[in-house]
């Protein structure tokens, strides 16, 4: 599949009876599927990094994400200053689109969570042997900001500037530089600016490629399941 069609999926949404599943604080920069991303397996830390702004102080945050061949994906995340101490994540979410299940871990207590995943979509199998001819330009009318490898993998990025018009007269602009892997079709980093959240910076600072332990993605012994 091409780049750019590969790419309007990169924004989705997750509803899990009722419930939206997505439970990043700040948008996620990979965030979870409702289908199957098959035969690319990996391992990644993102770091995400806030400046300060009227209404939100400055911060940083390390989220691991780990996707095994099947699709399954798990992340970690811990509190801000929980990952300054320790490195622990304080919660994990695992998305396992095989048994259509949604497991969330609490490590503090041991309990586990398990919820049903609704409306799955079509796997998508990806080659990371073959690298995907790059786009003469880019989708949905951005400026083309070229190649650069990140942690290792090459990515392509745009940037994009939105004018949001909203009922009572406020208009709101964002500008967003996502890069996206060329091989992985996923973002690798992304840039956000807008006024009221002041500027995001999430970029993947470890990657490994690679078929992580299955046990990952199950419940771990010893955890209370509700």
């Amino acid at each position: 599949m091409h780049v750019r069609a590969l790419a309007g999926l990169i924004v989705f949404f997750i509803a899990v009876d009722g419930v939206t599943a997505v439970e990043y604080p700040r948008n996620p920069l990979i965030p979870p599927a409702l289908y199957a991303v098959q035969a690319a397996p990996f391992t990644a830390t993102i770091e995400s990094v806030w400046q300060k702004t009227e209404t939100a102080g400055p911060g940083r945050q390390l989220t691991k994400v780990v996707r095994d061949s099947a699709g399954r994906q798990r992340f970690e995340f811990p509190e801000i200053e929980q990952a300054a101490a320790t490195g622990q994540p304080s919660s994990i979410v695992i998305y396992d689109v095989v048994r259509e299940r949604m497991i969330k871990l609490d490590p503090e207590h041991k309990t586990a969570t398990i919820t049903r995943m609704e409306h799955m979509g079509r796997p998508v199998k990806i080659d990371p042997s073959v690298n995907s001819a790059i786009p003469d330009h880019p989708a949905k009318g951005g400026e083309y900001l070229g190649i650069q490898q990140i942690a290792g993998q090459e990515a392509w990025g745009e940037h994009l500037v939105r004018t949001y018009h909203y009922p009572d007269g406020h208009i709101q602009t964002l500008v967003r530089d996502p890069w996206l892997s060329t091989v992985y079709k996923m973002p690798l980093m992304q840039v956000r600016e807008d006024v009221r959240l002041g500027r995001l910076t999430q970029q993947v600072i470890r990657f490994e490629a690679g078929e992580p332990d299955g046990c990952l993605f199950e419940v771990p012994s010893g955890y209370a399941v509700h």
